[in-house]
C-alpha cells in the first residue's frame, strides 16, 4: 500500500461512526507493522490518536503501541512516555484498565532492551510508571471499596509483582527453571553502564515495601484476594522476601478479623487465606519454619489445622534447623506457654483411649489443652502420665469409653454422661494405686461401648460450639470413622448426622475427607465416602445451592464419581445452572481436576437438549475470556473435531445420545454444528477451519451448515478481518459456502471491505457471476451494466436473483435496466430464453410504473438499429399499461415507420402485431404505410378479415383513399 492510501486511511479513521473508526485504526497499524520505514513515517501521525474523544479509540492507540513495540523495540521509550502521561490525564477507567495492562505486557522485553542497549531514558520512563501505578494503587486504596476500581488494582498489583521479582536476585537453591523470572538480573554485565544487581535489589525491595504498607481498612474484598495471590507468587519466587511478607500477612489476618464484609464474600477471603498459609507451608524455607507454629495456629483457625500440621512435618524434615531464619523486627507471634502448661504425650494406647474421652468432657470443666495434648502429640517422652503399674492387664482392645469414665471418676466433675447404667459396672475400669485396671469385655460389650460414645460424640455438638471446641470434636470424630469398616454402622451415622444439616457439618465432612485421604491415600474407600456424601446433598440441598460447589472446591480431592454427579446435575433442568458453575470454578481452581471438568463440559455442547446445550456452550464460550491459551486450544481442538466427525458420518465418539448407524438426522447435524459455529463468533480466525472442513461435508450436512449460517454469520459481521480474509483466500471447492456467507453479509448494506475483498479473487481466482451479484449494489452503475452479461448466460441460475439486487438495491434505474437488458446481443436461443425471463421478470416488480417503461421505450426506439425484442416488450407494456396505448402509438409505432420497420422481418411482425392490439389508434399509423407494405399487413396471418373491415371503415371515415 502507498502513501497516498495510507494517507486516505488516516483521513477516514478520524471520522465516521466509532466502531468504524476502530476498524480503519487496526487496519492502518497491520499495515503500518510490515514495513519499519513506513512505520517510521507515520508514527507521529499515529500518536494524534492520543488526544480523541473517544475512549475506544484511545485503547486501540495503547493496543496498537503494545504491538508495534513488541515488534520493534526502538519505540518503547515513546510508548512509556505516552503511558505515563496518560496516568495523569486519563479518567476512563477502561482506557487506564488497557494502559496497565499493556504496562504488564511491555515490563519483560522493555527491561530486555535496557540491558542489552543500554537505554537510561527508557530506563527513567519505567521508574516513572512504577511511580505513576504506585500513586493509582494508593488512590484507589483510599476510595473506601470502591468495587468498580476493582481491576484497576488487579493490573497495577500484577505489574508491580512483575516488577519486584524481575529486578531482584532468585534463589540459589530454586527449582524455579522460568526464564522470565530468573535471568534478568543475574544476567546483567558487570560492566553496564547504570544497571547492577544491587540498583534493581534496591528497586524491588522499595517496591515491595510500598505494597505491604497499602492501607488495608478501605480495600475491597477482591483486592484482598488479589494482593494474597500475588505475594504468595512473590514469596515462591523469593525466598528473601518471606520475612516481610510473613509478617504483612500476620498483620493482614489479625485486621481482618475487625473489618465487615459482605457474608456472601467472607467464604471467598476465608479460601484465600487458607491457601495463602498452605502455600507457604510448601516452601521449603528456614524462614517459613521460624512461622510455621503461627501459620498452623490461623489454619486451624480456618479449619485447616490437620493438612497444615502434615505440611508442617514435611517442612520440619526438609529443613535443617540450622537454617532456621529469625529476624527480630519479623518475629512470629508464637504461643508462649508456661512450663507448668508444657505438656508432652503419653502412649498410644492411652491416645486412643482419649478419643473418646472427649465427647463427655467438652461440656465439663475438664482441662481441655491437656486433652488436646493427649490425643494429637505422640513423639517424646511424656512429663504427665498415668501411671500404671505393670502387673495390670490393659488389653489393645479397650474403647474409648472406658478411659472417659477413669477421667470423669479420676474428678470432682459432676456429668450425666457416665454410661454405668447402660453398661456392667464389672465393664468401667477402676483406679488402683493411681493407675488404670481395665477388665476384658466381650465383644458385645466392646460393640455397645463404642456406639454408645460415638452417639455420644455426636450429641455434644451444641456444647462443642459453645466452648468453642467444635473443631477438637470434628477432628475426634473423624479420626475415629477412619479407623472404622467401610460400612460401620458408626459411618453410616456420621454421614446421616453430616447431611442433615451440611451447612453447619461441611467442616466435619471435610475433616473426614481429610482423614481418610491420609489414611487411606484416594482409593476406593475414599471415593465411595466421598460419593455418599456428594449423593446424599441432591437430596439435602436446595437445588441451586452453591454450598454444593463449595464443598467440591474444598474438598481434598475429587474421584471420577464427583463427575458422574456432575453429570447428572447437567442432565437436571433444575440444577445445570450449578452443575455449570461448578465446574467453571473447577477448571480454574482445582488445576488437577481441569482436565475432567473441560471434558464433561464439552461433552455437553453436543447434547440433544436444546436447553442444555445451550447453556453449556454459553459457559464454554465465556470460557474463552480467561485468556487462559491452553484452555483455549483444548475448546478450540474439540469444537474442530466435532465438525471433522460429521465429515467421517460417525456419530459415537462424541456423545452417547446419537444413533449408531452411521446416518445422522438434521436435528443431529445441526447440535454438532452449533458449537463451532458460535465459537467462531468468539474466536472468527476459526472460520477457516470450518471452511476446510465444508470440502468434505456431505450434501445434507452443507445444507444444514448454510441454514445455520443465517443466525451466525450476522454476529460475525463484514467488519471482521478474518471473514475479510477468508473470502480473498477460501480454499477450493468452499466456494458454495462463501457465497452464502457474502448473500447474509450483503443483505442490509455492502460494506467496502467486503467489495474489496471480492474484487481481490473475481474474476482472477473464481469465475462465478454470483461472487459479483453480492456487491452489485456497491458498484458504479456502469460496472453494473457491465456485468449483465456475466449474470445472463446459458448455463447460469442467478440472472433472476441479479435483477432483483439491481432493481432494488443499486443505483440503476428501471429504465436504465430496461434499456440495458434489451441492448444485449443475445445470438444463441438459450441465452434469449434467459434475456427474456429477466425482461418479464423486472416488468411483473412494482418499481416499474408507466413512466419507467415510457421511458425506456422511448430511448428504445430512437436506436440504431432497433433492439430485437424491443416489440415484443411493447406489446407486454400495452398488456400490464393498457392505458398506455396512446404514447405507444403516437411515441413508438409512428417512428418506426420512418425507420422502415418492414426491413427486419422480426420487428416487422411485432409491428404488425402491435397494431392489431392497438386498435383503433393504430389505423392512423397504418394508413401512413406506403401501399405495398400496407397490403402486406392485411396479407399476413397475424391479421383477421375483420380488422381489415374495421380499417375501411376508419379510412371512409376520415376520407383517407386507400386501394388495395
Amino acid at each position: 500500500m502507498d502513501g497516498s492510501e495510507i494517507e486516505e486511511l488516516f483521513r477516514r479513521a478520524f471520522e465516521g461512526n466509532v466502531e468504524e473508526r476502530k476498524n480503519l485504526l487496526n487496519e492502518i497499524v497491520d499495515v503500518l507493522i510490515e514495513d519499519q520505514e513506513t512505520l517510521s513515517h507515520f508514527f507521529p501521525k499515529l500518536l494524534s490518536f492520543q488526544s480523541d474523544s473517544s475512549n475506544l479509540i484511545r485503547i486501540q492507540l495503547i493496543i496498537a503501541l503494545e504491538a508495534i513495540s513488541k515488534i520493534y523495540p526502538i519505540y518503547l521509550e515513546t510508548s512509556w512516555n505516552y503511558f505515563n502521561k496518560s496516568f495523569s490525564t486519563e479518567e476512563d477507567k477502561s482506557v487506564l484498565n488497557q494502559l496497565l495492562l499493556s504496562c504488564c505486557n511491555l515490563l519483560r522485553i522493555s527491561l530486555e532492551f535496557i540491558k542489552n542497549h543500554s537505554n537510561e531514558k527508557l530506563w527513567k520512563e519505567l521508574k516513572g510508571g512504577r511511580e505513576n501505578i504506585e500513586k493509582w494503587l494508593k488512590s484507589i486504596a483510599s476510595l473506601s471499596r470502591d468495587a468498580s476500581n476493582n481491576l484497576l488494582f488487579s493490573f497495577g498489583f500484577k505489574w508491580m509483582e512483575l516488577f519486584i521479582v524481575h529486578l531482584s536476585l532468585p534463589e540459589r537453591e530454586s527449582n524455579d527453571n522460568s526464564e522470565n523470572l530468573q535471568n534478568f538480573l543475574t544476567s546483567i554485565p558487570p560492566q553496564h553502564p547504570f544497571l547492577s544487581a544491587s540498583t534493581c535489589q534496591k528497586e524491588s525491595e522499595s517496591s515491595l515495601q510500598f505494597l505491604l504498607s497499602i492501607s488495608l481498612s478501605s480495600l475491597s474484598s477482591s483486592n484482598l484476594i488479589v494482593m494474597m495471590n500475588s505475594t504468595i507468587l512473590m514469596a515462591k519466587h523469593r525466598h528473601s522476601f518471606l520475612p516481610q511478607i510473613l509478617a504483612w500477612f500476620s498483620s493482614l489476618f489479625k485486621k481482618t478479623q475487625s473489618i465487615s464484609f459482605p457474608s456472601a464474600l467472607v467464604p471467598s477471603i476465608n479460601h484465600s487465606m487458607k491457601q495463602f498459609v498452605l502455600q507457604m507451608l510448601r516452601i521449603k524455607s528456614g524462614a517459613v519454619l521460624g512461622w510455621s507454629d503461627h501459620l498452623v495456629d490461623i489454619a486451624s483457625m480456618l479449619g485447616e489445622g490437620d493438612k497444615a500440621n502434615s505440611l508442617y512435618k514435611q517442612l520440619k524434615n526438609s529443613v535443617d534447623p540450622s537454617k532456621r531464619i529469625q529476624i527480630d523486627s519479623f518475629e512470629p507471634p508464637l504461643k508462649k506457654m508456661k512450663e507448668s502448661q508444657q505438656i508432652q504425650p503419653i502412649n498410644p494406647a492411652t491416645v486412643e483411649w482419649a478419643k473418646g474421652v472427649t465427647s463427655i468432657l467438652i461440656n465439663s470443666q475438664f482441662n481441655l489443652e491437656l486433652l488436646v495434648d493427649l490425643i494429637f502429640q505422640s513423639v517424646n517422652d511424656s512429663n504427665i502420665q498415668l501411671q500404671s503399674d505393670s502387673s495390670l492387664e490393659i488389653p489393645s482392645h479397650i474403647l474409648p469409653t472406658a478411659a472417659a469414665n477413669y477421667f470423669l471418676q479420676s474428678t470432682d466433675v459432676q456429668s450425666n454422661h457416665s454410661i454405668n447404667e447402660r453398661i456392667p459396672s464389672s465393664s468401667i475400669p477402676t483406679i488402683q494405686n493411681g493407675g488404670i485396671k481395665v477388665p476384658r469385655l466381650n465383644s458385645q460389650e466392646r460393640e455397645m461401648l463404642f456406639r454408645l460414645t460415638f452417639e455420644e460424640i455426636l450429641k455434644a455438638e451444641d456444647g462443642a460450639k459453645t466452648g468453642g471446641k467444635l473443631n477438637l470434636r470434628n477432628q475426634i470424630l473423624s479420626n475415629l470413622a477412619v479407623n472404622l469398616e467401610l460400612d460401620h454402622p458408626n459411618n453410616r451415622r456420621l454421614l446421616n448426622h453430616v447431611l442433615e444439616e451440611f451447612e453447619t457439618r461441611k467442616g466435619l465432612a471435610l475433616d473426614w475427607l481429610f482423614k481418610e485421604m491420609i489414611k487411606h491415600d484416594e482409593g476406593e474407600r475414599y471415593s465411595i465416602i466421598f460419593t455418599r456424601i456428594l449423593r446424599g446433598l441432591k437430596d439435602q440441598l436446595d437445588a441451586k445451592d452453591h454450598l454444593f460447589c463449595v464443598f467440591l472446591l474444598e474438598s481434598p480431592s475429587l474421584p471420577n464419581s464427583a463427575f458422574e454427579v456432575l453429570h447428572e446435575y447437567l442432565v437436571d433442568h433444575n440444577r445445570i445452572g450449578l452443575a455449570l458453575s461448578t465446574l467453571t470454578e473447577i477448571i480454574f481452581q482445582r488445576p488437577n481436576y481441569r482436565s475432567n471438568a473441560v471434558s464433561i463440559l464439552l461433552s455437553f455442547t453436543v447434547h440433544s437438549d436444546d436447553e442444555i446445550r445451550n447453556k453449556s456452550i454459553n459457559v464454554a464460550i465465556d470460557l474463552m475470556d480467561a485468556e487462559d491459551q491452553l484452555l483455549n486450544e483444548e475448546i478450540q481442538e474439540f469444537a474442530q473435531k466435532s465438525i471433522t466427525e460429521l465429515n467421517d458420518n460417525s456419530s459415537n465418539e462424541m456423545s452417547d445420545d446419537i444413533p449408531k448407524d452411521n446416518s445422522l438426522s438434521e436435528r443431529d447435524i445441526k447440535r454438532k454444528l452449533q458449537f463451532y459455529l458460535t465459537l467462531c463468533i468468539k474466536n472468527q480466525s476459526l472460520l477457516k477451519g470450518l471452511a476446510d472442513a465444508y470440502i468434505q461435508m456431505s450434501n445434507p450436512v452443507k445444507r444444514v451448515l448454510h441454514e445455520l449460517s443465517n443466525s451466525i454469520v450476522p454476529k460475525i459481521g463484514s467488519d471482521s478481518l478474518q471473514m475479510q480474509q477468508l473470502i480473498k483466500e477460501f480454499p477450493k471447492k468452499s466456494e458454495p459456502l462463501i457465497l452464502v456467507f457474502l448473500k447474509i453479509l450483503t443483505e442490509k448494506n455492502v460494506s467496502p471491505a467486503i467489495v474489496s475483498a471480492v474484487k481481490s479473487v473475481y474474476p482472477k481466482k473464481v469465475s462465478d457471476p454470483r461472487f459479483l451479484l453480492y456487491i452489485l449494489p456497491a458498484l458504479d452503475k456502469e460496472e453494473i451494466i457491465k456485468s449483465l452479461s456475466k449474470f445472463i448466460n446459458p448455463t447460469g441460475k442467478s440472472h433472476l436473483e441479479a435483477m432483483h439486487r439491481i432493481l432494488y438495491d443499486s443505483n440503476v434505474s428501471p429504465s436504465e435496466l430496461m434499456v440495458a437488458l434489451h441492448q444485449m446481443e443475445a445470438k444463441e436461443s438459450d441465452l434469449l430464453l434467459k434475456v427474456i425471463e429477466s425482461i418479464e421478470y423486472c416488468m411483473k416488480q412494482d418499481i416499474y410504473k408507466p413512466e419507467n417503461m415510457g421511458a425506456a421505450l422511448q430511448q428504445m426506439v430512437a436506436m440504431n438499429p432497433i433492439p430485437k425484442l424491443f416489440l415484443r416488450t411493447v406489446i407486454q407494456t400495452r398488456s400490464r399499461f393498457p392505458k398506455m396505448v396512446g404514447f405507444i402509438v403516437s411515441n413508438l409505432l409512428s417512428p418506426l415507420v420512418a425507420k422502415q420497420v418492414w426491413t427486419d422481418e422480426d420487428l416487422w411482425k411485432g409491428f404488425i402485431k402491435c397494431c392489431t392490439l392497438t386498435t383503433p389508434d393504430s389505423f392512423a399509423v397504418l394508413a401512413s404505410l406506403p401501399p405495398a407494405r400496407l397490403e402486406s399487413v392485411f396479407q399476413s396471418n397475424l391479421t383477421e378479415e375483420s380488422f381489415k373491415d374495421q380499417f375501411k371503415s376508419y379510412c371512409k371515415s376520415n376520407g383517407i383513399k386507400i386501394s388495395f
